[in-house]
Protein backbone atom coordinates (compact mmCIF):
# COMPACT_ATOMS: atom_id res chain seq x y z
CA UNK A 1 0.00 0.00 0.00
CA UNK A 2 3.00 2.43 0.23
CA UNK A 3 3.53 1.92 -3.26
CA UNK A 4 -0.58 2.75 -4.01
CA UNK A 5 -1.74 6.59 -5.77
CA UNK A 6 -3.55 8.26 -2.28
CA UNK A 7 -4.67 6.74 1.01
CA UNK A 8 -5.06 3.09 1.95
CA UNK A 9 -6.87 2.22 5.17
CA UNK A 10 -6.68 -1.28 7.30
CA UNK A 11 -8.72 -1.42 9.99
CA UNK A 12 -7.70 -4.71 12.26
CA UNK A 13 -10.54 -6.68 13.95
CA UNK A 14 -9.00 -9.78 14.69
CA UNK A 15 -5.71 -9.02 17.16
CA UNK A 16 -5.79 -5.47 18.92
CA UNK A 17 -2.02 -5.04 18.91
CA UNK A 18 -1.32 -5.91 14.74
CA UNK A 19 0.32 -2.89 13.70
CA UNK A 20 4.41 -3.37 15.40
CA UNK A 21 5.52 -3.08 11.70
CA UNK A 22 4.70 0.61 11.39
CA UNK A 23 8.15 1.49 12.97
CA UNK A 24 10.08 -0.39 11.04
CA UNK A 25 8.34 0.73 7.73
CA UNK A 26 8.58 4.15 8.92
CA UNK A 27 12.45 3.81 8.95
CA UNK A 28 12.21 2.77 5.65
CA UNK A 29 10.29 6.59 4.71
CA UNK A 30 6.59 4.86 4.90
CA UNK A 31 4.05 7.82 6.21
CA UNK A 32 1.54 6.27 8.36
CA UNK A 33 -1.77 7.57 10.33
CA UNK A 34 -3.13 5.70 13.22
CA UNK A 35 -6.97 6.42 14.03
CA UNK A 36 -9.85 4.56 15.30
CA UNK A 37 -12.82 3.72 12.92
CA UNK A 38 -16.26 4.92 13.81
CA UNK A 39 -18.57 1.33 14.56
CA UNK A 40 -21.72 1.05 15.72
CA UNK A 41 -21.24 -2.04 17.69
CA UNK A 42 -17.44 -2.57 18.67
CA UNK A 43 -18.14 -5.10 20.83
CA UNK A 44 -19.23 -7.07 17.74
CA UNK A 45 -17.50 -5.46 15.42
CA UNK A 46 -14.12 -6.66 16.68
CA UNK A 47 -13.12 -10.45 17.19
CA UNK A 48 -11.06 -9.48 20.54
CA UNK A 49 -12.09 -8.47 23.94
CA UNK A 50 -12.52 -4.87 22.56
CA UNK A 51 -14.10 -3.97 26.41
CA UNK A 52 -11.04 -5.22 27.93
CA UNK A 53 -8.33 -4.12 24.91
CA UNK A 54 -6.41 -1.05 25.72
CA UNK A 55 -8.23 2.31 24.98
CA UNK A 56 -4.67 3.73 24.04
CA UNK A 57 -4.70 1.15 20.66
CA UNK A 58 -5.99 2.38 17.56
CA UNK A 59 -7.34 -0.23 15.33
CA UNK A 60 -7.09 1.93 11.71
CA UNK A 61 -4.17 2.63 9.82
CA UNK A 62 -3.95 5.27 7.18
CA UNK A 63 -1.15 4.42 5.18
CA UNK A 64 -0.04 7.24 2.48
CA UNK A 65 1.08 6.85 -0.95
CA UNK A 66 3.02 6.12 -3.36
CA UNK A 67 5.95 6.64 -1.14
CA UNK A 68 9.74 5.79 -2.37
CA UNK A 69 11.11 3.42 0.29
CA UNK A 70 14.95 2.85 1.45
CA UNK A 71 16.62 0.02 2.54
CA UNK A 72 16.95 -0.33 6.02
CA UNK A 73 18.20 -2.14 9.16
CA UNK A 74 14.91 -3.75 10.53
CA UNK A 75 14.11 -6.29 12.84
CA UNK A 76 10.64 -8.51 13.02
CA UNK A 77 8.88 -9.98 15.97
CA UNK A 78 6.55 -11.83 14.36
CA UNK A 79 5.82 -14.01 10.98
CA UNK A 80 3.11 -11.28 9.30
CA UNK A 81 5.52 -8.42 10.54
CA UNK A 82 7.77 -10.27 8.76
CA UNK A 83 6.38 -10.79 5.81
CA UNK A 84 4.86 -7.57 5.53
CA UNK A 85 8.99 -5.97 6.25
CA UNK A 86 10.27 -8.44 2.82
CA UNK A 87 7.64 -6.90 0.32
CA UNK A 88 8.93 -3.26 1.52
CA UNK A 89 12.13 -4.33 1.21
CA UNK A 90 11.67 -6.09 -2.33
CA UNK A 91 9.87 -2.13 -3.09
CA UNK A 92 12.81 -0.31 -1.44
CA UNK A 93 15.84 1.31 -2.97
CA UNK A 94 19.08 -0.13 -1.78
CA UNK A 95 19.91 -2.54 0.66
CA UNK A 96 17.70 -3.85 3.56
CA UNK A 97 18.78 -6.25 6.11
CA UNK A 98 15.78 -7.75 8.39
CA UNK A 99 16.94 -9.27 11.62
CA UNK A 100 15.22 -12.56 13.30
CA UNK A 101 13.78 -13.33 9.54
CA UNK A 102 13.70 -17.02 10.66
CA UNK A 103 10.66 -15.93 12.14
CA UNK A 104 9.10 -15.99 8.91
CA UNK A 105 9.33 -19.36 8.15
CA UNK A 106 6.72 -20.63 10.55
CA UNK A 107 4.15 -19.53 8.23
CA UNK A 108 5.78 -18.49 4.86
CA UNK A 109 7.80 -21.62 4.02
CA UNK A 110 10.78 -20.52 1.90
CA UNK A 111 9.54 -17.31 1.32
CA UNK A 112 13.50 -16.00 0.21
CA UNK A 113 13.45 -18.56 -2.44
CA UNK A 114 9.86 -18.17 -3.71
CA UNK A 115 10.40 -14.22 -4.25
CA UNK A 116 13.97 -15.42 -5.84
CA UNK A 117 12.05 -17.73 -8.82
CA UNK A 118 9.83 -14.36 -9.39
CA UNK A 119 12.64 -12.45 -9.91
CA UNK A 120 13.37 -10.88 -6.41
CA UNK A 121 16.83 -9.73 -5.82
CA UNK A 122 17.10 -11.07 -2.01
CA UNK A 123 19.59 -13.34 -0.14
CA UNK A 124 19.52 -15.12 2.85
CA UNK A 125 22.25 -14.79 5.46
Amino acid sequence: MTQAQGVSRVIETVYEQRFGFVPELEKMGGKFAYFNPKVKNPETFYNFNYAESDPGLCHGLKIYGPIPLKGAHLKTDDLRHGATLTLAALAAKGETIIENAEIIDRGYEALDLKLKELGGNIKRI
